[in-house]
């Protein structure tokens, strides 16, 4: 499981697949994360994600039409 998952977040960083992972991966390095951790934190984010799709029978989309905010 770790390999899968520490390969598919390479996968991800070499393909520009998000650039909402990238820039959470370089927040997290940024703040002092080590590297391994920022990638498991990538994994789990990636994870949440699929599985909210199943969930909602959502497709993948690249350029979604909408803009995402955190409220605080």
């Amino acid at each position: 499981m770790t390999n899968a998952a520490l390969s598919g977040e390479t996968v991800c960083q070499r393909c520009n697949a998000s650039l909402r992972l990238k820039a959470t991966y370089q927040r997290l390095l940024n703040a002092g994360k080590p590297k391994k951790v920022a990638i498991i934190a990538c994994v789990r984010k990636m994870v949440v994600t699929l599985i909210s799709m199943l969930r909602g029978g959502v497709m993948w989309d690249e350029n979604p039409t909408f803009v995402y905010t955190q409220s605080n």
